[in-house]
């Protein structure tokens, strides 16, 4: 929660637009997130929610719509990684 005026910041994985950077990046993800899981946890499934969240996930220009929706002004994001992270940055109204 934001009084008005207050600044939200959120670092976050992002979704590509670009279809084959997008199977790429989500194929590293599982098969990388798959050996981790495994190694650390025992159990490959441990990470999968994080391309599987990707995939829904309606990419940075929509978080934007989606903040403005709920109160949010001035909202923009930076891009990380090609477009693979980004920075969404709004203001409370």
């Amino acid at each position: 929660m934001l009084k008005p005026g207050g600044r939200f910041l959120s670092l976050d994985f992002n979704r590509p637009s670009n279809l084959a950077v997008r199977t790429v990046y989500l194929t590293y993800l599982t098969v990388v997130g798959s050996t981790l899981g495994f190694v650390l946890h025992g159990d490959p499934d441990t990470y999968r929610y994080i391309p599987e969240s990707i995939k829904r996930y309606p990419g940075a220009v929509a978080v934007c719509g989606l903040l403005r929706q709920r109160g949010f002004s001035h909202c923009d994001y930076l891009p990380l990684l090609g477009g693979l992270m980004a920075i969404h940055s709004a203001v409370k109204t």
